[in-house]
């Protein structure tokens, strides 16, 4: 029954990608831009599931005195992230183990959907993120899932 109905979903996407031009942008080139837009030198960005790498590292020359923390519930993965200025190993749904009102954007990317409280996550994200001031209190994450539903992505412009 799920393979069918996966199956009847994949072929339902086909058809409205052909006769639907905006579905076949690149979901996450316009996670990327965005978050680029709303980056400003000297912030503190908490990157979580910024693992292996985190995909604003390549911003920081562009904006001087930015810092990216890496959270990500796996050490070895974060081993591999040469581009954070902080690793940080946590259960984000648990705690983000870091100080209240200490981050200006939280960030995250294909996380959502692995975690099993995800509400949680949006409490703790609530605590670290800044309230007010220049550009804090910014909250962007995309779903992997989004991906096969590209009808979506209209409606995630900013």
């Amino acid at each position: 029954m799920l393979r069918t109905f996966i199956n009847v979903n994949q072929h339902i996407s086909r058809k409205i990608g052909s006769i639907a031009p905006f579905t076949k942008d690149d979901i996450f080139a316009r996670y990327e831009e965005t978050v680029h837009r709303f980056m400003a030198p000297g912030q503190i960005v908490a990157d979580i599931g910024g693992g292996k790498k985190s995909i604003i590292t390549k911003y920081k020359e562009e904006f001087p005195g930015i810092q990216i923390y890496a959270i990500d519930i796996s050490d070895k993965e974060l081993e591999e992230n040469s581009g954070a200025d902080k690793k940080i190993v946590a259960d984000v749904t648990k705690e983000i183990p870091l100080p209240d009102e200490s981050v200006d954007m939280v960030i995250s990317r294909s996380v959502l959907e692995h975690l099993q409280n995800q509400e949680s996550f949006i409490k703790n994200c609530n605590h670290v993120l800044r309230s007010g001031g220049g550009g804090g209190g910014c909250f962007l994450t995309i779903l992997r899932q989004v991906t096969r539903f590209r009808l979506v992505t209209r409606y995630l412009q900013l």
